[in-house]
């Protein structure tokens, strides 16, 4: 048995395994039990809408565009757990449902570029019904639709395996747009991203019902710190169009499930998970478009990082890492049925 002096020094130099789910809005990093970071992946978000200049957004539609960008991050994010560590983290990614070779390809080398001493991918959907408590291990099919800032990935689960995906480009970026624009048009004001988020997150909702109250939000435009009054219905007239695309590309999916599945997804329903599950009412447009129980499970912007974070346990006691250091970069998911 190591000495307490011994095992203090191991834990001082070890490095923790991490998940990491890489949004197009937020990275969120999961090194264990209370520790989790979630940081914006857009930056200048703020600043740049008053220079009227475009934020700088590494990922976009669940794919990576900027990799030097998105190493700097992920290397920011690694050295915050990892401490004095003599080697870099082992990481699991989450990889969006309809990402190809190159998508997966780009995730590991950014991991690489970062500092990873080895990596596994996980796809997104699989890791969001593991986060959000579903068991994926069923024998039975499962929905689950994690709606995040640039994508909707939906996807059907049965026995740890995706048997249907499908992967709808409206997300919740458009009903960020689409509140800005609003804003612009009615108010003749620009607003940022951060405060058109608090908008939808105060006063949006997926239908017209009351209640809908008002919220003062700075004009970024303006030097003087002026505010302008937002009318809730008015952010409801942005936002809900944009919730009716989504129910309905939803409502798509399952009529595009094959025919066992389908049966079978009518009796356990729909998960929904990501930042935009969060919305006012989501829920209830949903069930009422597909006829289906919806639910959504408490925090679900979380649900991938920590349905990623599980697997950790499961992955290293199946050797599923892909060594960066000696193996290069390696595309490959892991090939590994999960069962909590």
């Amino acid at each position: 048995m190591a000495s307490p002096f011994i095992s203090g020094i191991t834990k001082i130099f070890s490095t923790p395994d991490v998940a990491v789910d890489l949004g197009s809005a937020n990275t969120r990093l999961f090194a264990g039990p209370g520790l989790l970071i979630d940081v914006p992946t857009i930056s200048g978000s703020q600043t740049n809408a008053r220079s009227n200049r475009e934020p700088n957004q590494p990922i976009r539609a669940g794919q990576i565009r900027d990799l030097p960008s998105t190493a700097r991050l992920l290397k920011k994010l690694f050295k915050a757990v990892s401490g004095v560590g003599l080697s870099g983290p082992r990481v699991v990614l989450s990889a969006a449902g309809g990402a190809g070779p190159a998508e997966r390809a780009a995730l590991v080398q950014a991991a690489r570029l970062a500092g990873a001493s080895a990596t596994a991918l996980i796809p997104a959907p699989l890791a969001a019904a593991i986060g959000a408590g579903l068991d994926v291990s069923l024998p039975y099919a499962q929905m689950i639709v994690d709606i995040g800032d640039g994508i909707t990935d939906i996807a059907v689960i049965r026995e740890g395996n995706i048997v249907y995906s499908r992967t709808a480009f409206i997300a919740g970026s458009h009903i960020r747009y689409a509140v800005q624009k609003m804003v612009r048009d009615r108010y003749d004001i620009k607003i940022s991203n951060n405060d058109a988020e608090l908008l939808i997150r105060k006063l949006g909702a997926a239908d017209h019902g009351p209640p809908y109250g008002s919220l003062e939000v700075p004009e970024t435009s303006s030097r003087e710190g002026r505010t302008v009054t937002i009318d809730g219905r008015d952010v409801r007239e942005a936002v809900v169009p944009v919730a009716l695309l989504i129910a309905e590309k939803i409502a798509a999916a399952v009529r595009e499930t094959p025919e066992n599945e389908s049966a079978e997804v009518v009796e356990t329903g729909i998960c929904l998970t990501g930042g935009v599950a969060a919305l006012t009412r989501l829920a209830g447009v949903v069930e009422e478009i597909t006829d289906l129980p919806v639910t959504v499970p408490p925090e679900p912007m979380y649900s991938v990082v920590k349905g990623a974070g599980r697997t950790l346990t499961t992955i290293t006691q199946t050797n599923s890492w892909q060594n960066c250091s000696v193996h290069g970069i390696s595309a490959k998911p892991v090939d590994q049925r999960f069962s909590f």
